[in-house]
Parts: C-alpha cells; sequence; structure tokens
C-alpha cells in the first residue's frame, strides 16, 4: 500500500524552510517533496521512529531506510534512499510504503551483512528493530 506525498502535504508554505535558490529566495521548486519529508516529518502528521544505515562503510554514499509513524491513527510506514554526496537524502521519494512487518527490512539487513561491509552492525540493527517495534 503506498501512500503519495503530494496528497498528504500541508497546504500552508511553511514546508518551504530550508529550500533555499541560488539568491537566498524560498522556492519550493528547490527542493522535492521527498527531501521536505525528510526534513520535516511533523509538517506532514508523522514522526520519525528509526533509520537504519544500511551503507556508512564510504563517506560519500548513503543507502537508508526510514520509519515514520503518522499521528492520526498509528500507522508505520516507510522508505528508502541511497544516492551519493549530490543529492539530498530521500529527494527521489515521491510515495510511502505502508510497513506491516519487518520482512522486507529484514531480508536488506541481510543482504548489506553479506555484502561484507560491516555496515549496519548487528547493535545498530537491534536498535532500529526495537524502535520499530515499539512503535506499533
Amino acid at each position: 500500500m503506498k501512500l503519495m506525498l503530494k496528497d498528504i502535504m500541508p497546504e500552508d508554505n511553511t514546508i518551504i524552510e530550508g529550500c533555499d535558490g541560488p539568491g537566498g529566495e524560498k522556492n519550493l521548486g528547490y527542493c522535492t517533496l521527498g527531501a521536505i519529508f525528510a526534513k520535516q516529518p511533523k509538517s506532514f502528521g508523522f514522526e520519525l521512529i528509526a533509520t537504519l544505515d544500511l551503507d556508512t562503510y564510504r563517506s560519500y554514499t548513503f543507502n537508508e531506510r526510514a520509519v515514520w509513524r503518522r499521528l492520526s491513527d498509528g500507522t508505520l510506514w516507510t522508505a528508502r534512499t541511497a544516492g551519493c554526496s549530490c543529492p539530498q537524502r530521500y529527494e527521489e521519494v515521491d510515495a510511502l510504503d505502508r510497513l506491516f512487518n519487518l520482512d522486507e527490512v529484514r531480508e536488506e539487513y541481510k543482504k548489506a551483512i553479506a555484502a561484507g561491509t560491516g555496515w549496519p552492525t548487528p547493535q545498530e540493527w537491534a536498535e532500529f528493530r526495537v524502535a520499530v517495534e515499539a512503535a506499533r
């Protein structure tokens, strides 16, 4: 089940904070909804529960899974982002996926461990899992 960010976007312009153009002007065109959502989930009616970095062994890349709780009904939603140092985290994300259980995320963790990078550590996985399960 997907939830499109454009469908939950706040009607006021408070979300354009941090979307500065080359001249310092505030403009939603300089940010994507995904990047704004990741920085300001409360503006969309969500709170961040946990993130799991699946690729921290290289300082110039990111590969992250996040879980948020919708404040209105307590449901959990998730998205994943990856890239180099150029894009903003979650800028390519236009929808959230409903998180019913941790099976998909557990598979991502197993693949990351199998890649032999050492990330995430078992402790990081445990902290992520505990935070998400406590949010249910």
